[in-house]
């Protein structure tokens, strides 16, 4: 793992596993279907980059391109350094919609081996599950980042920041959920953030679900018992009315704006803060 490399762009690592039998399509437009199978239609030539789809082992992956009449609005919305902002990149959560990950146990297909998982350390999930489009565009915008696993194994690198941004960060150990609920100035991005309990044994290099979603007891939701907890909101993927509210430790957006993160000026803007 190697940490803010300039030589690594996470829209990238989708496109490292490209073989013969893969394929990439640059689309008019783009249908998503959110969990609650609600197709939503985008045209690509209202985006203000342009979104390349890739199958990759027959899921649906996607990387960004710049286009050339957009390059002074990038240079508006772009990262602002003197905010001194970072964001997280849920690698713990793109583990565990894997394959024989934990979204395998919660279905039935696969038995307590797999609460088990193994720790992933290559950005790469999918477009749905880990906010890869929302990371393409912050990183293609110049946010810096970190993940899981670096405020897993040293909490205190936060304080190193003045603002922290939280993508769909649904499965983090304790040490990341006290880091960044005591952290003064988080924007949480996604719903769906601080879920469900893991922990890490870097020995064994395993990720394990310890509480939360359903898991030991099916009564149990939220892990943590956070009181902030907006999972529902997590199927608004249009964003069409989204708003900032404001919580203990800082601000939560209403929706998932992945998506909405390709068309929409005053969203990057209240994201660059």
């Amino acid at each position: 793992h190697k940490q803010n490399s300039p030589n690594i762009q996470p829209q990238n690592f989708i496109l490292q596993n490209v073989t013969e039998e893969t394929s990439a399509e640059n689309y008019s437009s783009i249908l998503v279907e959110n969990q609650r199978g609600q197709a939503l239609i985008f045209q690509n030539d209202t985006l203000y980059f342009q979104l390349m789809s890739i199958q990759i082992s027959g899921s649906t992956h996607y990387s960004i391109l710049p286009k050339k009449e957009y390059f002074d609005l990038y240079q508006k919305v772009r990262y602002n350094l003197a905010s001194n902002t970072v964001f997280v990149y849920p690698i713990f959560t793109q583990a565990a919609y894997d394959h024989n990950g934990f979204y395998d146990f919660y279905s039935g297909k696969c038995d307590e081996k797999c609460i088990s998982i193994p720790i992933q350390y290559d950005i790469g999930g999918a477009v749905s599950t880990s906010s890869m489009i929302g990371t393409s565009v912050l990183t293609f915008l110049g946010y810096p980042y970190i993940t899981d696993i670096d405020i897993d194994k040293n909490p205190d690198i936060l304080k190193k920041y003045d603002r922290v941004i939280m993508l769909h960060s649904e499965y983090v150990t304790q040490k990341e959920f006290d880091a960044v609920t005591n952290h003064p100035n988080v924007l949480y991005l996604y719903p769906n953030a601080m879920y469900a309990q893991v922990a890490t044994d870097y020995d064994k290099n395993t990720l394990t679900l310890i509480r939360g979603h359903g898991y030991p007891d099916s009564s149990i939701k939220n892990g943590f018992g956070w009181k902030f907890d907006n999972s529902p909101l997590e199927y608004d993927r249009r964003c069409d009315n989204w708003s900032l509210s404001k919580i203990d430790n800082g601000q939560m957006l209403d929706c998932s704006p992945g998506m909405r993160m390709l068309y929409d000026e005053n969203l990057l803007m209240a994201i660059r803060g």
